[in-house]
C-alpha cells in the first residue's frame, strides 16, 4: 500500500471565505431587495395621489363645463384679463361664436364708459356682485351685473367670472320707481284734497256757526234801527234845512243806512233761503257793473278792461247776489291800484262750467293775512282806513257758495291779486 499526506488548510480557508462572501452578497441583495420594494411601494403611493388630483382637477374641470354650459348666465375663466374658458351662455349674450372668444380680452366685453370702474374693481380684487355695462360684438350695449371669484384652473390661480344681462330688471326697476312716483304724487294730491276738504270743512263750521251768531245780533239790531230810522224821519223833516247843523241830519242819515247795510251782510252770512234763479244776460250785466264803478274808476284814474268769451251769453242765478259779489270784488280792486292802473274782468268758459276773474295791479296780499282774507270781521284796514267790518268776501264767499260754484285767490307780492270765480255748468247758457 503506497500512501500520501498533504496539507489542506489553505483549501479549507478558501472555502470558508467563499462561503462568507456568498452569504454577504445575499444579505446585501435582500437588504436592496427591501429598499427597492420601499421605493417602488412609495412610487406607488405618490403615482396613485397624483392620479387622483388629476382625477379630481379633471372632475372640477367636467362640473364647471357641465354647470357653465347649462347656465344662461355668462361664464368665463380669465388670467390676468385673458379669456381662457368661455361658456355658450356668455357667447350668446354677447353675440360671438363658439371660441371666438378665447384669448381675447375680457376689456372687449366692456362699455368704454364702465371700463375705468371695471379695471379699477379687477386690480383691486372685487369679487363683486357691482354693475358694469357690457358691450356685445355688433357694438350695442347692456347693463349687466358680475361676480368673480378666484378659482384653480390647470394648477394656476386665475379668476372665474359670472355675468348676466339685467336690461329686464332695469327695466322693472324703472318701471317700480315711475310706480311709485305716480303713487307718491297721487299720495300727495289725495293728502292735499283731504288737507283741502279738512280746511273748507272748518271753514263752513266756523262760518256757520259765525254767521248764525251775526244773524242773531242782526236780529235784535234791526228792530231799534228800524225804530231810529222811522224816529229819525219825522225828526229829519221837522228840521230846518237853513238851520246850521242841518248837514249832520244827512250825516245821521248816511249812518243810518251804513248800520242797515252791516246788518244786511250779517244776515246774508247764514241765510237759509234761496233765492229765486233768472237770466242774466252777460253784456248787461258788464255795463251795469260799468256805470256803478265809474266815477271810482274816474276818480282814480283807473283803466277797466273787460274780457268776455263771445260764446257764454248768459248765466242763470240769482241776479243781485252775483251783482254783490262782482261789485265787492271790484271795489276791492279799484281800492287796492295805484292811481293809473288797469282792472280786468273777464269770464271764459270752462269744460265744467265758466269763470269769472277780477285782476287788480296792487301790492298784493300779505301771506300772513291770505289763510284768512275769507273769515268773517277780518280786515287788514285800521283806523281811518278802515271803512267796513271785514264781512265783505265773508259774504261773497257764502253767496257765490250758494251758487254751487268757489272763489279763491291767487296773489303775489308787488304785483297784485286775482280773484277767481268758478260756477257750475248748469248756471251757463252758450250761443248755439
Amino acid at each position: 500500500m503506497v500512501g500520501s499526506i498533504s496539507d489542506i488548510t489553505e483549501q479549507r480557508n478558501a472555502e470558508q471565505a467563499l462561503r462568507e462572501a456568498h452569504a454577504e452578497l445575499e444579505q446585501r441583495v435582500a437588504e436592496r431587495t427591501e429598499q427597492l420594494a420601499l421605493t417602488n411601494w412609495s412610487l406607488q403611493e405618490e403615482i396613485v395621489e397624483r392620479t387622483r388630483a388629476e382625477e379630481a382637477i379633471r372632475e372640477s374641470e367636467l362640473r364647471y363645463k357641465l354647470l357653465a354650459d347649462a347656465t344662461f348666465d355668462g361664464v368665463a375663466i380669465h388670467d390676468q384679463g385673458i379669456l381662457l374658458e368661455v361658456n355658450p351662455g356668455l357667447e350668446r349674450m354677447f353675440g360671438y361664436q363658439p371660441g371666438e372668444l378665447i384669448g381675447r380680452s375680457i376689456l372687449d366685453l366692456i362699455a368704454d364708459e364702465s371700463r375705468d370702474i371695471v379695471i379699477a374693481r379687477m386690480q383691486a380684487g372685487a369679487r363683486g356682485p357691482y354693475e358694469a355695462m357690457g358691450r356685445r360684438k355688433d357694438g350695442s350695449t347692456f347693463p349687466g351685473e358680475v361676480v368673480v371669484r378666484p378659482y384653480q384652473y390647470r394648477g394656476k390661480d386665475v379668476r372665474l367670472v359670472a355675468g348676466r344681462d339685467i336690461t329686464e330688471r332695469k327695466h322693472l326697476e324703472e318701471a317700480r320707481a315711475r310706480y311709485l312716483e305716480t303713487l307718491e304724487q297721487q299720495v300727495a294730491e289725495r293728502s292735499a284734497d283731504i288737507a283741502r276738504l279738512e280746511s273748507q270743512r272748518a271753514q263752513t263750521e266756523k262760518l256757520a256757526a259765525m254767521g248764525r251768531l251775526a244773524a242773531g245780533v242782526a236780529h235784535e239790531i234791526n228792530n231799534p234801527i228800524a225804530g231810529i230810522k222811522n224816529a229819525f224821519t219825522l225828526v229829519r223833516q221837522a228840521v230846518d234845512p237853513a238851520h246850521p247843523n242841518a248837514e249832520f241830519a244827512a250825516l245821521i242819515d248816511r249812518e243810518i243806512a251804513r248800520v242797515a247795510s252791516i246788518i244786511q251782510n250779517m244776515y246774508q252770512l247764514c241765510r237759509p233761503e234761496t233765492r229765486v234763479d233768472e237770466t242774466v244776460d252777460v253784456w248787461t250785466l258788464v255795463k251795469d257793473l260799468e256805470a256803478l264803478l265809474m266815477p271810482l274808476l274816474q276818480q282814480r284814474r283807473l283803466k277797466f278792461d273787460v274780457d268776455l268769451m263771445a260764446s257764454v251769453q248768459w248765466l242763470c242765478l240769482p241776479r243781485g247776489d252775483l251783482m254783490q259779489v262782482l261789485l265787492n270784488l271790484l271795489s276791492n280792486a279799484i281800492e287796492c291800484s295805484p292811481e293809473g292802473g288797469t282792472i280786468v274782468f273777464s269770464l271764459r268758459e270752462e269744460t265744467d262750467g265758466v269763470r269769472l276773474a277780477v285782476s287788480d295791479q296792487g301790492a298784493g296780499i300779505d301771506p300772513e293775512h291770505l289763510p284768512h282774507i275769507f273769515d268773517p270781521f277780518y280786515t287788514t284796514k285800521t283806523g281811518r282806513d278802515q271803512k267796513g267790518m271785514g264781512l265783505g268776501l265773508s259774504v261773497s264767499q257764502s253767496l257765490v257758495q250758494a251758487m254751487g260754484g268757489t272763489i279763491e285767490v291767487e296773489t303775489e307780492r308787488h304785483r297784485g291779486s286775482t280773484f277767481t270765480l268758478r260756477l257750475p255748468r248748469e248756471r251757463v247758457g252758450v250761443k248755439v
